[in-house]
């Protein structure tokens, strides 16, 4: 036995809740954005009588922003982060290039998610004000 103390752990935690951090904001960002944006376009759309585009029909309904339901897409996507925290500790723990792997291509999923939401919530507004321009 060494009189050496312990090797403190080299931040592992700290590193997985950063990057568990980042991918919750991201995520809780544009699962936000479709709550705070999703009924008010559902209120335009019934006054005008006007159908959805396709795609942010699909957004709306998968992320039951019209539904007042939706707390089985909460609840789904919370365990989704939960999953992902597990993910990120293991792998800071024992696999260091693992993580960046599991990291970099969840937070690339996640960056064109929200852009695949930001343009099916901007596609309704285009197609208001052209219907609208006649």
């Amino acid at each position: 036995m060494s009189e050496e103390p312990d090797p403190k752990p080299s931040g592992q935690l700290r590193l997985a809740l950063l990057g568990w951090l980042v991918h919750v904001a991201i995520g809780a960002g544009a699962f936000c954005r479709v709550l705070a944006i999703g009924p008010r376009y559902d209120e335009t759309y019934r006054r005008y009588h006007l159908r959805y585009p396709w795609l942010t029909e699909q957004v709306l309904d998968l992320t039951a922003g019209r539904n007042e339901g939706g707390d089985f897409a909460l609840w789904g996507l919370a365990g989704l982060a939960l999953f992902d925290a597990a993910v990120l500790v293991c792998l800071a723990g024992w696999l260091r290039p693992a993580w960046k792997w599991w990291f970099w291509g969840v937070t690339v999923a996640l960056l064109l998610g929200a852009l695949v939401v930001e343009a099916a919530l901007a596609m309704p507004g285009v197609k208001l004000r052209e219907a609208l321009s006649r």
